[in-house]
């Protein structure tokens, strides 16, 4: 059958499209680990039907119910863990979704390839083994879901105040529901839940010009981080790497992912300290010298084949570069720092950045489409990826991109969610430097001085202190070192 295995592949993303874009609609309905609890019963179905599928159309239904699964997965939980994690901490939480990115899909791309019959009856044997392992960390999510405290602000949204400022309290001040951070965050709430217009459909309001362009923003960071080559570089390394004539084809992919999965986990980190918006900009500089670098080599063996006179046609750019041992390794050494840049940027920030953009209110919508943009891509490189072989469309690709980042992508490393919504309502240019405090330090300022006039029953305020703070810091974000009147 023509494109089966391509078929077999884009089964799952296509399904992850479309749980993406039922996501916000659940969670409208339900708690964001009550929704996940689902969606892992779910993913564990599709990965016993796989297991279990006497055909390989079994195996696409399978596939298509486990990408239903984790396309609303990878659409809830971000946004839930933004919410929950301290704003110094949160690309550390937000991003653990990357660590999922590391698909099987690989391994049905690599498999479907056999062609000899008794090595397909162990490739089978060793997929149903898969399927049944892509179980246990469904159970293990399963058992999360249970443990994890609800959506803070989902419960302010309900009315249900005492329990969010518990859960807050619990979350950031060791349990101390006086704390004036808690109080600042209570405060960030109810400014952002008050001035949440009624609207009959709210997803219409991703549209209205104050949003639009986050949305925009937000599901090309999702999407490049599909195009940007990274396909290209995890699915063809075995090629250069037979070419080199190692005696192992298999540990050299497998040691791509184990380096894969060591740098997610270091970037896990580092996306706290640098920041979102510098680790952008890097990798695309990193990827662009390494995709010209495997450029490089792959004409370094053009040029031998064509003085070997072997009838090379010159037209197309190998990846499997036989007898020429040197530029394979050069191949091969470029893969891996592409996978090193990849793994410590693009990969974790797609998880996060989107998730810290849009208002609370509209923030599990804009992040479902982000996540849809996201999947689709995925999808359009598992039909394309066999007749992909160029890396300078890439390269070129990555300067677009790498301007755009420098043009629209804020910083959000230190700001509160809150925040964010009038970093971009401010006005203030993406490549325009920030003095003075943040919103919710002046927050903190305002309780702590309070409370040391009037004593703690006075620190938070009355119920428009929230509202007045949040305008001025909008109308000011520009001019940082006024104060509130």
């Amino acid at each position: 059958m023509p494109f089966a295995r391509e078929l077999t592949t884009a089964m799952m993303p296509t399904g992850s499209v479309m749980g993406a874009l039922l996501s916000w609609t659940l969670v409208d309905m339900a708690q964001p680990r009550l929704v996940t609890a689902y969606a892992t019963l779910l993913w564990i179905l599709g990965s016993l039907v796989q297991m279990i599928a006497p055909s390989i159309g079994v195996v696409r239904s399978g596939r298509l119910i486990c990408g239903l699964a984790a396309g609303i997965i990878s659409a809830v939980v971000p946004p839930y863990l933004a919410e929950i994690a301290g704003r110094s901490s949160r690309g550390k939480f937000a991003s653990v979704g990357q660590m999922a990115g590391v698909s099987e899909s690989d391994r049905m791309r690599y498999s479907a390839s056999q062609s000899d019959s008794e090595m397909r009856v162990i490739v089978v044997n060793l997929l149903r083994c898969s399927f049944a392992v892509q179980m246990v960390p469904g159970f293990m999510l399963l058992l999360l879901c249970d443990l994890v405290p609800p959506s803070p602000r989902q419960l302010a949204a309900e009315g249900r105040w005492p329990e969010a400022k518990s859960l807050l309290a619990d979350l950031h001040a060791s349990g101390d529901g006086e704390d004036a951070r808690v109080l600042a965050h209570i405060q960030e709430l109810q400014g952002d839940i008050l001035s949440q217009p009624q609207v009959p459909h709210p997803s219409g309001e991703l549209l209205t010009r104050r949003v639009r362009a986050r949305l925009v923003l937000g599901m090309l960071v999702a999407a490049w981080s599909q195009l940007c080559g990274v396909h290209l570089v995890l699915h063809t390394i075995m090629l250069p790497t037979a070419g080199a004539g190692f005696d192992s084809v298999d540990l050299v992919v497998g040691l791509q992912y184990v380096l894969y999965i060591s740098i997610t986990l270091l970037a896990m980190s580092l996306l706290d300290f640098w920041g979102r918006r510098l680790m952008l900009k890097l990798g695309c500089l990193a990827m662009i010298i390494s995709l010209c670098g495997m450029g490089f080599f792959q004409s370094k063996r053009i040029e031998e084949a064509a003085k070997d006179d072997n009838g090379l046609n010159m037209t197309y750019v190998p990846w499997v570069i036989k007898s020429y041992h040197g530029p394979s390794l050069g191949v091969i050494l470029f893969c891996y720092l592409f996978i090193i840049t990849y793994a410590v940027s693009w990969g974790p920030i797609a998880w996060v950045y989107p998730a810290e953009i849009f208002p609370g209110w509209l923030r599990t919508r804009g992040f479902s489409f982000c996540m849809a943009a996201y999947w689709t891509c995925n999808a359009v490189m598992a039909w394309g990826l066999p007749s992909l072989g160029n890396t300078t469309n890439h390269c070129l690709v990555n300067w677009i991109v790498l301007l755009y980042v420098f043009y629209a992508v804020h910083e959000t490393k230190g700001y509160t969610l809150e925040e964010m919504n009038h970093v971009f309502l401010s006005g203030r240019r993406a490549w325009q430097p920030v003095s003075g405090q943040r919103i919710f330090d002046l927050l903190v300022a305002r309780i702590e001085r309070r409370r040391n006039l009037n004593g703690t029953d006075g620190a938070a305020g009355g119920p428009g202190d929230e509202i007045e703070l949040s305008e001025w810091a909008s109308r000011q974000a520009g001019h940082p070192d006024s104060s509130p009147s």
